[in-house]
């Protein structure tokens, strides 16, 4: 009985026509677009301090700290890129992060 039910659901799903994008709404994706990446770049601004005082209480230069800041400034790099082109940047940390699961990083 319940996988009839299920059945039933799924066809009443294709039923329903999708529907088209008119540009309603667009407005506050793009208002709702514009927040996130300004919350991006105050949070990496963020950890670019909290990394500079690291340093400084360390007294010395790491690779890693070296390596960080080079990613926080990628990050930036992005978001200003996406603000001059308007397009999507965003994929590089993706490929980043997945070439650090492989193992290439220690």
């Amino acid at each position: 009985m319940n996988r009839g039910y299920q059945a039933g659901a799924v066809a009443v799903d294709r039923a329903v026509p999708p529907q088209e994008d008119d540009g309603a709404g667009r407005g506050e994706r793009l208002f709702a677009l514009g927040l996130l990446l300004v919350v991006i770049v105050a949070i990496t601004l963020l950890a670019v301090t909290f990394e500079i005082v690291a340093i400084y209480r360390l007294g010395t230069i790491l690779l890693a700290d070296i390596l960080l800041m080079f990613l926080y400034l990628e990050v930036i790099g992005m978001v200003a890129l996406y603000y001059a082109k308007r397009n999507s940047v965003f994929v590089y940390p993706i490929l980043l992060r997945s070439l650090r699961s492989d193992g290439w990083s220690s």
